[in-house]
């Protein structure tokens, strides 16, 4: 008598739940959330190379309206090169120079290779397909 007082309570515990799952109406979908219609981009950021060196480039716009750019390299397998922070840089040979002779010893050490790729491919300091390319054959010495 036990065993069937306690399979019916356990059988009808197991039905008040599910009659009161099925019971509760289904929760409405969220209300979609509102779209700006008009904006104005301020500023944009790309990455030109990525791997061990990041080469970024930001745009912003400045007071009268016009994009301005500026770009960045990290060096993410040395954090402790300026503070592990971006280090801004300009398009030409001589921030190149500065930036892979000064910034560690292994940048050092890929400087004559790096110069002698850029005057095989007669690529430009002064433009950023230049110094992606560059970047980009910098990360390629470290690929597996």
């Amino acid at each position: 008598m036990k065993k069937i007082y306690f399979l019916s309570i356990f059988f009808m515990t197991g039905l008040a739940l599910h009659a009161q799952k099925e019971a509760t109406p289904p929760t409405p979908p969220a209300a979609p959330l509102p779209v700006a219609k008009t904006g104005e981009v301020m500023s944009f950021i790309t990455n030109l190379a990525e791997g061990r060196l990041t080469l970024t480039k930001s745009l912003k716009k400045d007071n009268s309206g016009i994009f301005v750019a500026t770009y960045f390299i990290l060096d993410n397998s040395n954090r402790s090169f300026n503070g592990g922070k971006a280090f801004e840089i300009k398009l030409t040979k001589e921030s190149f120079a500065d930036y892979f002779q000064k910034s560690s010893s292994e940048t050092a050490q890929k400087w004559d290779m790096l110069m002698r790729y850029a005057q095989d491919k007669k690529l430009s300091f002064t433009e950023e397909n230049g110094w992606a390319a560059l970047v980009g054959k910098y990360n390629n010495f470290y690929i597996n």
